[in-house]
Order: C-alpha cells, then sequence, then structure tokens
C-alpha cells in the first residue's frame, strides 16, 4: 500500500525521487478536504516543505489534489486516505507520510526514518520489471518524464507544469518533455481520426487532479 501511494503522488506531484525519501512531507502536512457522498475528501491539500534545490526550506509549495473518480485506483486522493488510515491504526499522527519499514516489512522502525533513496528506486524498478514491456528498463526518474509528458498531452499550461513540478529555469529536458508529451498526442488523435480523444483522458487528467494554491507561499 505505502509504495503504490509513493508511485501515484509521485506522478501527480512530478516529483523526482528523493521528494518522498529525504524531503519527505509530514503526516502533519496533509489535511484532508470536504467530504463528498462517500465518505471520502472531495481533496486533500499537501504541503511541501523541502525539495532538491530548496534543501534550505526557504520555499514552500502548497499542492490541491483533487480526487480522480474515473479510477479510484490512480487516485492520489483515495490511495492517501488509506495509506494515513494504516499509518493511524500503528499510532502515527506525525513525522514521514512514507516512514521507513524493516526488513520485514511488517513494523515500522522506531523513532521514526525516512526511506532512503536507494530504496525507493529499488521498489520502483521492481515495479516496472514485474509489468515488463517498454517499461522494463525505466527508473524513478521515468515517472518525473512520464508525469510532464502527460500533462503536456492534457493541453495543461507549461508555466503550470513547471511550477507543479518545481522547475526553477526552463531546462532544455523540459522542453523535450513537453515535445515529446504534445507529438504522441497528435499521433495518436491522427490515427483516431476525426472526433478522437487522446486516452490519456481515460485515466489521468491534468487540471482536475493537481493544481498549485494561489498565494499558498
Amino acid at each position: 500500500m505505502m509504495v503504490w501511494t509513493m508511485f501515484i503522488l509521485a506522478h501527480v506531484c512530478i516529483a523526482r525521487a528523493s521528494l518522498f525519501t529525504e524531503f519527505c512531507p509530514g503526516v502533519e502536512d496533509v489535511k484532508l478536504g470536504d467530504l463528498d457522498t462517500d465518505g471520502f475528501p472531495r481533496w486533500i491539500v499537501l504541503r511541501l516543505k523541502r525539495w532538491k534545490g530548496n534543501e534550505d526550506g526557504k520555499r514552500q509549495q502548497t499542492l490541491h489534489l483533487v480526487r480522480n473518480k474515473m479510477h479510484p485506483e490512480y487516485c492520489p486522493v483515495v490511495n492517501t486516505v488509506f495509506w494515513m488510515k494504516i499509518l493511524a491504526e500503528h499510532g502515527i499522527h506525525c513525522g514521514p507520510l512514507f516512514p521507513f519499514i524493516n526488513n520485514g516489512h511488517t513494523t515500522f522502525a522506531q523513532p521514526l526514518e525516512y526511506i532512503k533513496n536507494e530504496q525507493w528506486e529499488k521498489w520502483v524498478g521492481q515495479l516496472f520489471v514485474y509489468v515488463g514491456g517498454e517499461l522494463l528498463e525505466c527508473t524513478s526518474h521515468s515517472i518525473r518524464r512520464s508525469a510532464v509528458k502527460w500533462a503536456a498531452r492534457c493541453g495543461a499550461p507549461q508555466f503550470d507544469i513547471m511550477q507543479g513540478g518545481r522547475w526553477v529555469r526552463n531546462s532544455e529536458a523540459f522542453q523535450l518533455y513537453i515535445r515529446d508529451g504534445i507529438l504522441k498526442s497528435k499521433e495518436l488523435l491522427a490515427h483516431l481520426g476525426a472526433g478522437g480523444v487522446d486516452p490519456i483522458f481515460k485515466f489521468w487528467v491534468w487540471v482536475p487532479t493537481v493544481f498549485e494554491v494561489v498565494g499558498a507561499g
């Protein structure tokens, strides 16, 4: 459950490996929104205090993550809520949102520790190997790259993607990811013909999934 929740949040937050390991936000940095008719929050607010390039925490980012009702298994809200319930059952109400688990994967190390980058990269690599095919050679950085491409396919403004992914400059790599996403969408639409819709919208929609809270600091 923890690895899958990290995996989903890494996508919607366009995260580097370090965002949910050495710079992991705390349980107390997650705020639940208003409840929907099924009892789940309509959104969660996630405050990021540190990340690569902002190690001293002089800047903060507050992200508003909204439910993906099309596919709950990909939903950042549903998965985070379930994970926080597990933490609460173990008496964990503060500290790393994703604390280190012992080798038996049965108990949390005490005092709570951050997961190391190497462990996260290993888990992601195993997940991609399990899926196989074109994903066989993917790494944790593939998450960040793919999230940018998917957002571009959804038509998200470049500025919003940069803000969401905490880019400080318009890098060549960023522009390459954007171009790849737009090109992929054009190729699919050309193949589908008139009235076709990029299949990315069947499971991933940028605008109603995550955006930065204005004036959050």
